[in-house]
C-alpha cells in the first residue's frame, strides 16, 4: 500500500509537470499549427531589447567621386527605448564599396572607388543584446548631377504665368514680375537637375565654397553669383567630356603644349580657366577690407565697387555645345509645373486655407522650406537653407523647386504677352544683357514668393547673397 501510494505521489507529479511544459509552450508560441502568440521562449528579462529599426532603409550615393566624405548618417532605434544594453556593431556586405563607420546608435556612410555604378550593398546593424539586426540598402549611382528629361510640350503647350485670382499674385503688368497667364511652347526637351546643386558638389568641382551656412554638405550652395554659376557649369561640363555651354573673352592667354594654346588675351574661350579671377561682390560692405580667404586665380575676388567686368556680362551661349548650363525662365517654370500638368500656385495645389484668404502653411510646408519654418540648427533663429531632398518631390522627381534657396536663370525678365498666343512663345527666352532672373523662392522668402509663377530679378551679376543658388539643366542629346 505505501508503495502504490508512493506511485500514485510520483505520477502526479509528473503529470503536473507536463500540464506546465505544455503551458508555458503554449505561451511561447512553439506548438504546430495553432498560430501561436507570442515569441517562442521564456518571458524576455527586463532591460533587454526586443528590436533594432533604422531610421533609413535606403540610401543613395554617387560614384562619381569616391572616396569623398558624405556626411550621410544612420541611426538606429532600439526598442524598449529603457533597456539596458543598447551596444551594437554595424557592418557592410561589401567594405571595400561602401564604408559604415560608427561606434554607437549612429554610423557614418561613406562610398568608396570600389563601387561601381548599379551597385545595391546592405548596411547591417546587429546588438549584443539578444542578437536583434536590422538592414538598409545602398545604391550607387552615376553622375554628380543627377538629372531627370522634361519632354517637350505638345501641339497644346503650356500655361505660363499665373490665373488673376492667385494669392500673392503680382497684378502689374509689362513689368519684370508681370504675371499674366499665356501659352508657351517648349520645341526642345531637356534635362534638369533633381536638386539644387548641394554644397558638396560645388566644391568638388570649385574647390572652395562661398556658403554663408555650413552645418551640413548637402545644403544647396549659396551666395552664388551668376558669374560663378556659369564658372560651375563649364568646369563640371569639362569634367564629364561634355562642350562647355559658355564662352568668356579670355583675361589669361593659352599655354603652349594645352588644347587651348593659341588663344590669346581677348579671344573667345569656354575655358574658365582662361577667364581670370571671378568678380565677387558683399552688398553692404567695404569688399577692400574683406580679405580673399580660398579665393586665388580662378576662383572669386572681391573687387571694388564700380570696377569693370564687362568682359563677364558679355558671356554668351555656344550654339550646339552639350554642357551644362542654367535653365531659362519659361524652362524653370515648365519643369515646376511639372511639364505643364499643375495649373496652381504649388505643383501639389493651390493650398488655401479654408475660408480661402491666405495660404495653409502646413500644407505649402510639405513641399517647401520657406520663411519661418527653418529654424537654424545652433541658434534656432529662422531662415537658413535645408538639406536638399527632404520635402516631397514633384511628379517629375524633381525636389526642392519651392522654397531653399533662389535659382539663377540663364535670362533676364522678359515681358510677357498681352494676348495669349502672340508670336514669339516657342521656347521663349528673355534678355541677355542686365539682370538676369531667378526663380524658385528660398528659405527667407514669405510664403507667396514661393509660387510656380513667382519672379524676381536681379543685376547685380557680381553678388553674394544668402538666399541664392542654382539647378542645373543639359540640352537633349544630339
Amino acid at each position: 500500500m505505501k508503495i502504490k501510494g508512493l506511485m500514485k505521489i510520483i505520477g502526479l507529479i509528473v503529470l503536473i509537470g507536463v500540464i506546465g511544459f505544455a503551458m508555458a509552450c503554449n505561451e511561447g508560441g512553439g506548438g504546430g499549427g495553432g498560430g501561436g502568440g507570442g515569441p517562442s521562449g521564456p518571458p524576455p528579462r527586463p532591460g533587454a531589447v526586443r528590436s533594432v529599426s533604422l531610421d533609413h532603409t535606403t540610401f543613395v550615393l554617387f560614384r562619381s567621386y569616391p572616396d569623398y566624405p558624405s556626411d550621410r548618417t544612420i541611426s538606429a532605434i532600439i526598442s524598449p527605448v529603457d533597456a539596458i544594453n543598447k551596444n551594437v556593431t554595424w557592418s557592410s556586405s561589401a567594405p571595400l564599396k561602401v564604408r559604415v563607420t560608427g561606434d554607437g546608435l549612429t554610423a557614418k556612410i561613406d562610398v568608396l572607388s570600389g563601387a561601381v555604378v548599379g551597385d545595391k550593398i546592405t548596411i547591417t546593424v546587429r546588438t549584443e543584446d539578444n542578437n536583434r539586426t536590422a538592414t538598409c540598402v545602398v545604391e550607387i549611382k552615376e553622375s554628380l548631377v543627377e538629372m531627370v528629361y522634361i519632354n517637350p510640350t505638345g501641339p497644346e503647350g503650356f500655361l505660363m504665368g499665373s490665373p488673376a485670382g492667385e494669392i500673392g499674385r503680382n497684378p502689374s503688368t509689362g513689368d519684370t514680375r508681370d504675371e499674366r497667364l499665356h501659352t508657351v511652347h517648349m520645341k526642345e526637351g531637356f534635362y534638369m537637375g533633381v536638386i539644387p546643386i548641394a554644397r558638396w558638389q560645388w566644391m568638388e568641382v570649385m574647390q572652395y565654397d562661398p556658403s554663408s551656412f555650413r552645418w551640413f554638405r548637402d545644403l544647396p550652395v549659396n551666395r552664388v553669383s551668376f558669374y560663378s554659376a556659369i564658372v560651375f557649369c563649364n568646369r563640371q561640363s569639362k569634367i564629364e567630356g561634355k562642350t562647355p555651354a559658355y564662352e568668356i573673352r579670355a583675361a589669361i592667354a593659352g599655354e603652349e603644349g594645352t588644347p587651348y594654346a593659341g588663344i590669346g588675351i581677348g579671344d573667345w574661350t569656354t575655358n574658365p580657366d582662361l577667364w581670370g579671377q571671378i568678380p565677387a561682390n558683399i552688398p553692404g560692405t567695404d569688399n577692400s577690407q574683406i580679405t580673399n580667404v580660398n579665393n586665388d586665380i580662378g576662383r572669386e575676388v572681391f573687387v571694388a565697387a564700380g570696377s569693370d567686368d564687362s568682359r563677364w556680362t558679355a558671356v554668351r551661349l555656344v550654339a550646339g555645345s552639350t554642357g551644362y548650363r542654367l535653365p531659362t525662365e519659361a524652362q524653370w517654370e515648365y519643369a515646376a509645373r511639372e511639364e505643364g500638368k499643375s495649373l496652381t500656385a504649388f505643383f501639389n495645389g493651390n493650398n488655401y486655407n479654408t475660408e480661402g484668404t491666405a495660404y495653409d502653411l502646413a500644407e505649402v510646408g510639405k513641399i517647401a522650406w520657406y520663411l519661418h519654418n527653418n529654424p537654424c540648427p545652433d541658434t534656432g533663429e529662422d531662415s537658413t537653407t535645408k538639406r536638399v531632398g527632404q520635402k516631397t518631390a514633384n511628379s517629375l522627381g524633381l525636389l526642392d523647386m519651392h522654397g531653399n534657396i533662389w535659382e539663377w536663370c540663364w535670362d533676364g525678365p522678359r515681358s510677357y504677352p498681352a494676348v495669349n498666343g502672340t508670336e514669339g512663345d516657342d521656347d521663349p527666352v528673355g534678355p541677355l544683357t542686365g539682370a538676369r532672373s531667378q526663380r524658385g523662392g528660398s528659405h527667407s522668402a514669405g510664403v507667396e514668393w514661393n509660387r510656380s509663377a513667382t519672379r524676381w530679378s536681379y543685376g547685380g551679376l557680381r553678388d553674394w547673397f544668402g538666399n541664392v543658388g542654382i539647378r542645373v539643366v543639359l540640352p537633349c542629346d544630339k
